[in-house]
């Protein structure tokens, strides 16, 4: 499992488990799940763009609401097909 440190909008850190990745539209997104939301029946995910800059490593939050629809919307249907 994998495990990164976020920082949320009131620069409040907190670690969050990597659930998955997809690629849509050419861009990679990650799934990722705060650790103390892992045994909630719901828990709260957050979709983050996977950049590579030189040899960092930049997750960037998804704003348009649109466009967190499609990718959730593709996810879903990737893990359908999985199943």
């Amino acid at each position: 499992n994998v495990v990164v440190t976020l920082v949320d909008e009131n620069d409040e850190s907190f670690d969050a488990e990597l659930l998955d990745s997809i690629m849509y539209d050419g861009h990679v997104y990650n799934f990722f799940i705060p650790v103390e939301e892992k045994e909630k029946e719901e828990p709260l995910v957050i979709i983050l763009e996977y950049i590579e800059e030189g040899d960092d490593i930049v997750l960037m939050p998804v704003e348009n609401e649109v466009l967190l629809d499609e990718i959730w919307q593709a996810y879903e249907e990737e893990f359908a097909d999985e199943e």
